[in-house]
């Protein structure tokens, strides 16, 4: 199996580990309305709460795979967008995460994101096409 069919597998098995993730929250979510208990309530929206987080670490990781996708097909802009996309959205789980552990790993997959952009962006900016377009377009 190529790398990219390992990377388009790995996105699809994240897509189906999210909507899993949401018809969880959506079951979960009509329990909790039924169950009279305090505290029995509030363990089921501490599996609401953990579903939803997992859900949206599993589509940045869909953005993040599908970024690499593109990049090997020399997409640049698009992958760039989506290596982007993929940053912002484990930066957002980072700040509400509780467990340290979770916030390092999150920092990790932001960081590495956000440098691939970048790295895409500069690749973008260099590209013969832009060169060519901006030599075009300069003031004279």
């Amino acid at each position: 199996m190529s790398r990219q069919e390992k990377e388009e597998d790995s996105a699809k098995s994240f897509v189906d580990a999210a909507r899993a993730f949401g018809e969880a929250q959506e079951i979960l979510t009509n329990r909790r309305d039924q169950v009279l208990e305090p505290q029995s309530q509030k363990e089921i929206d501490n599996w609401i709460e953990a579903s939803r987080a997992l859900g949206k670490y599993c589509l940045g990781r869909v953005m993040l795979e599908e970024a690499k996708i593109l990049d090997k097909k020399g997409a640049e802009e698009e992958s760039r967008d989506k290596y982007h996309s993929a940053s912002d959205a484990f930066r957002e789980l980072m700040s509400e995460t509780q467990s340290d552990q979770s916030r390092v790993e999150l920092e990790a997959l932001a960081l590495f994101s956000e440098a691939r952009s970048k790295m895409k962006d500069a690749e973008t900016m260099m590209s013969p096409e832009h060169t060519r377009m901006r030599l075009t377009y300069s003031p004279r």
